[in-house]
């Protein structure tokens, strides 16, 4: 079978893999092997540890005093051990016998002591999460949350006292939540090497209180710099709660925060967080109203500002409100929890990471739009100290077909930038894992391989017959509805735009379709579905696909907030070429086999001129365990001796002027 896309050719080879058999751009062979944070796996190549230090605790408030804390010792990696990323994985479910919790209260995860019992309290948040309204949730309910707690890696070693903090005056009863907090720790050389961390706000202020207002405790803070630091990083977790019943302040009212550096203001933020879209849903109560940085059933964001510091340096940090909008005297608060991080300037300079994979995924956190059959989604950080203006991706189901797209613009250090991909997926029940990675930033090779690549659990999507309806009933609030029906290049096919609907109507809209794969978007603009029970004035819609024989395809449930989203294919779809990426010159090609190996590993190279090239050989914590100089080399075999190495996975690193190759390979002897 032959595959022709993104002007390669691809001949399924008798591994049931496309393999590319003619050239048209520059191949670069980039297979690396990571363990990403999405898969609870117990780490067997010693780069992936799972520290958990709450496993299925039952958590309850206490009506009495409106807070209940939950202290659990974990053992975390020595000081010695390389640490390049600390992912939280926080799993909630029904407790047995119980229901879950009625309300959306303020929890917090903190780091209390280290090194036992007789260390110094702390009492650092590291992450903040709001509970959902659950009372309605059956009770094989799960949900899971993540939280990058990379930058506290210094505090996160060896026995650490982890608190869960819960707050509510929930009657404890019947009803609570079994917790589980799985730290997720990734070996490796890290980014950028902790120098300090510090305490700037840390506490619960009044907003618009005359007598106590937020701007006598949000005062500046003077800091100083390591003689070792080149970057400061401050982490702020700010949420609003409570209100005024006239302005909602400050859960419902949105107003700015400035932060100032040295007296001048860098940033002006709104204290806001739409919840109409998160992927929990439905739940009870008031979940679809937006907030003040915070959504029930969701972590609370941090607000993240990197500064570039002179070692040594004193430098002034301040954060301001806006004046409280009445004069009432205010009876909300603001919960402000502000770090500052000191780091060593980062490791390396071209050092690229694909970061997260949003879609295909079959995270709960992406419940509303992972499972697609194109248009995949990535996010990709520049995890070194110049800014990044190309690179290249790679991407696809594995067995599948690979595909290529090159990115252009400026990605500046420390950066995140999400990136949609152009193709059609493919995922099958037994062919679901969607691969992603990077190379190649700024035009040369990769000077940390280990997380250019992650893979994802792609969902299978639906496949629908070629002509369908689309059955709806609108509400009282129809001028709020729209929807599209777009083809995988983005065109629409279909659509009924805001304000052409009628109150209170049947509509069936029918779709003929051709082999393809499709994305149907249905938006409600104010942000409440066809039916909320705190909105019973809107009336009550449905939403559903059938066939022509009003037989059932998919139901909505019509408390889904601000949008409906599906993608689903008709037919087979055909992989297409993507369009409008540059080409790169044509470097040659690079293979390893056989893969596993024992004694011998052998490297095809196939260059168009003879190279002077270095191979080496590293195992998975970047630990140089061969190294061999070749000159000349243009269509060559090279025989490697392996038979020193140690069972497991190893990275083959190939380099020339301007190219370097990368392979995954196995050693079992």
């Amino acid at each position: 079978m032959i595959l022709i896309q993104n002007n390669y050719i691809y001949k399924l080879n008798s591994h049931n893999k496309y393999k590319p058999i003619k050239y048209k751009m520059k191949k670069i062979i980039t297979s690396i092997f990571m363990i990403c944070f999405f898969i609870n796996t117990n780490a067997n190549n010693g780069d992936t540890i799972h520290v958990v230090s709450h496993r299925d605790v039952l958590i309850q408030t206490d009506p009495g005093i409106g807070h209940t804390e939950y202290p659990l010792w974990a053992q975390f990696p020595a000081s010695s051990t390389p640490i390049r990323k600390i992912m939280l994985k926080m799993t909630f479910k029904c407790p047995p016998g119980l229901r879950c919790g009625e309300w959306d209260y303020s929890n917090h995860i903190v780091m209390r002591r280290k090194g036992g019992v007789a260390g110094p309290d702390q009492n650092l948040e590291i992450a903040g999460f709001i509970t959902p309204y659950g009372w309605n949730f059956p009770s094989s309910w799960k949900f899971e949350w993540f939280a990058d707690l990379t930058d506290y890696e210094s505090l996160l070693r060896d026995s650490v006292e982890i608190e869960y903090q819960h707050s509510g005056y929930e009657a404890r009863a019947d009803r609570g939540w079994l917790v589980t907090l799985d730290f997720i720790v990734t070996e490796g050389a890290p980014i950028m090497q902790t120098n300090n961390i510090q305490k700037l706000w840390d506490g619960n202020f009044r907003y618009g209180d005359l007598a106590n207002d937020i701007e006598t405790h949000l005062v500046p803070v003077s800091v100083n710099m390591n003689s070792q630091t080149k970057v400061a990083r401050l982490h702020l977790l700010q949420t609003g709660h409570g209100g005024d019943g006239t302005t909602g302040c400050a859960e419902f009212c949105y107003p700015n925060r400035a932060l100032k550096f040295d007296g001048g203001v860098v940033d002006v933020k709104q204290i806001y967080e739409p919840c109409g879209s998160i992927p929990l849903y439905p739940q009870g109560g008031t979940w679809i109203y937006d907030r003040g940085n915070w959504c029930p059933g969701m972590m609370v964001k941090p607000y993240i500002y990197d500064f570039n510091v002179a070692p040594s340096s004193n430098h002034d940090i301040d954060i301001d409100m806006d004046p409280y909008p009445s004069a009432s005297g205010g009876a909300g608060n603001y919960v402000v929890k502000g770090h500052l991080i000191q780091f060593k300037e980062p490791a390396t300079t071209n050092d690229l990471e694909v970061y997260e994979i949003k879609s295909p995924s079959s995270e709960y956190i992406y419940g509303r739009t992972g499972t697609v059959c194109s248009n995949p989604v990535i996010t990709v950080r520049n995890n070194g100290k110049s800014n990044v203006t190309k690179f290249e991706i790679r991407y696809g189901i594995e067995g599948l077909g690979e595909f290529v797209q090159f990115w252009n613009g400026v990605l500046i250090p420390q950066e995140k930038i999400d990136i949609t991909l152009h193709n059609i997926l493919k995922p099958t029940a037994t062919q679901n894992r969607f691969k992603a990675y990077v190379s190649y930033p700024n035009g040369v090779g990769d000077e940390y391989v280990f997380d250019d690549t992650l893979f994802s659990k792609a969902p299978v999507v639906p496949n629908w017959d070629s002509t369908i309806v689309f059955a709806y009933r609108t509400n009282l609030r129809s001028s709020e509805n729209s929807y599209t029906l777009k083809d995988d290049l983005g065109n629409i096919l279909y659509e009924r735009t805001a304000g052409s609907l009628s109150n209170n109507t049947n509509y069936k809209d029918t779709f003929v379709l051709s082999s393809g794969c499709y994305t149907f978007h249905f938006k409600d603009n104010g942000g409440d579905g066809l039916s909320f029970w705190a909105n019973s004035a809107a009336g009550n819609g449905t939403a559903k696909f059938q066939k022509p024989n009003n037989t059932l395809i998919k139901n909505y449930n019509p408390d889904f907030g601000n949008e409906i989203y599906q993608q689903f294919t008709v037919g087979d779809p055909e992989y297409r070429a993507v369009t409008g990426i540059n080409e790169l010159s044509n470097i040659g090609t690079v293979n390893v086999f056989p893969n596993p190996a024992s004694d011998m590993v052998s490297i095809d190279c196939n260059f168009t001129t003879p190279q002077n090239i270095q191979v080496e050989i590293l195992n998975l914590l970047g630990g140089s365990v061969y190294v061999q100089s070749y000159n000349n080399t243009s269509a060559d075999v090279l025989d490697i001796n392996t038979s020193s190495l140690s069972n497991g996975t190893y990275i083959v690193k190939i380099k020339s002027v301007g190219q370097e190759f990368t392979k995954k390979i196995f050693i079992q002897h």
